[in-house]
């Protein structure tokens, strides 16, 4: 009698859009509400926002060309009483990073909280093409 055993490091680990989502709650949406919330609304500058949330997610996970896995989503401010489309990024799951795009390039989410992050890779957030020979 022979019995085969799989180890939890033959499974490849799921990837869930929900455990993306809860990254991008803990580390975006959450600070970034906790630093409008202490900006004046009275001054000249741009009023800050009265709400933001991550909105869309992509079911599918995507590949970047190192093969880190990744999912992209956008957000929504809301300015009074009216929801706008802000800002476009992706966070790695596995690593916990999000970026966000700003124009034509990804940043690090930590920019739009006020902290001093690294140029990320030329890869990031970029889906590898896929052979179709």
């Amino acid at each position: 009698m022979s019995f085969s055993t799989i180890t939890h490091a033959e499974e490849p680990e799921a990837l869930k859009v929900d455990d993306a989502k809860a990254i991008v709650d803990a580390k975006l949406v959450k600070p970034l509400m906790a630093i409008e919330s202490e900006r004046y609304e009275f001054g000249r500058g741009e009023q800050p926002r009265r709400d933001f949330r991550a909105t869309t997610f992509d079911a599918n996970v995507a590949h970047d060309s190192s093969g880190a896995p990744f999912f992209t989503f956008s957000t929504e401010s809301k300015y009074g009483r009216t929801w706008r489309p802000d800002v476009t990024g992706c966070v790695y799951p596995r690593s916990g990073k999000i970026f966000v795009k700003r124009s034509k390039k990804f940043y690090a989410a930590e920019r739009m909280l006020g902290k001093k992050a690294p140029e990320p890779a030329a890869e990031t957030c970029i889906p590898a093409a896929i052979d179709q020979t």
